[in-house]
């Protein structure tokens, strides 16, 4: 007689299984998660229950990712991927953070990574020339300030960029690698209509962006060192 294993039964999961191999809280408040796993088209939200799907615009490609697939952004055809506007994706009032693995081919010019930022201006992860930094406005209308890094990135490598707000403390923040946290002072956005958006937005980017992931509130340092897990990354 077949007698089930105690990983069987009661829906019982062996340790480490589980989103974020099994993280005690980095599931906490996660709003979104792009796995950016598809080869093309709709890139699917892996929250279930948020059902944030991302649309294609303009061909994205895919192509070896940090873990798996991921998605890659051609400037010159103005790619990027997209959602409208939602109460989901709009955190004015509140702290939030995002994080995004990403790979870059050029230094020449900004690219967006991911957030809300264009013609309606909110917040957004970006590569400015070979530096990575948080903007963000205050009015919807116009650039307030940046939370920007000083080490120059390298290109053709995986990076992950952690970008967030801290309501309470009225500052923005920047992080690449677990490396130095930059910070920039600054009033609370305002909330627009902009669509949210991977790769595009204020300037197209030049590469790669895989695991992406958006939480309403301030990941911890240690959540943050655990998502960078030494470069080889802790995902959904």
């Amino acid at each position: 007689m077949f007698i089930a294993g105690p990983d069987m039964r009661l829906g019982f999961r062996k340790p480490g299984g589980g989103p974020f191999n099994g993280h005690a809280t980095l599931a906490n408040n996660l709003v979104s998660y792009w796995k950016l796993d598809e080869t093309s088209g709709v890139r699917v939200d892996a929250i279930a229950a948020s059902g944030n799907d991302l649309t294609d615009n303009n061909t994205v490609t895919s192509t070896t990712g940090i873990k798996d697939t991921a998605a890659q952004f051609t400037a010159a055809n103005s790619e990027s991927l997209s959602h409208i506007d939602s109460a989901a994706l709009s955190f004015a009032g509140s702290s939030f953070s995002a994080a995004s693995w990403f790979q870059t081919t050029t230094t020449v010019g900004n690219g967006t990574i991911i957030g809300k930022y264009g013609t309606g201006k909110e917040w957004m992860v970006y590569r400015a020339t070979n530096l990575i930094a948080m903007a963000f406005s205050t009015n919807g209308t116009a650039f307030a300030g940046q939370a920007i890094t000083v080490a120059p990135i390298s290109i053709n490598a995986w990076h992950l960029a952690i970008g967030w707000h801290d309501l309470g403390a009225g500052k923005y923040f920047i992080q690449v690698d677990d490396g130095t946290v930059f910070e920039q002072a600054g009033a609370d956005i305002t909330d627009t209509t902009e669509d949210f958006r991977i790769g595009g937005g204020f300037a197209f980017l030049d590469g790669l962006v895989d695991a992406s992931g958006l939480w309403n509130r301030t990941l911890t340092t240690q959540e943050r060192t655990d998502l960078y897990s030494g470069g080889a990354g802790l995902f959904y």
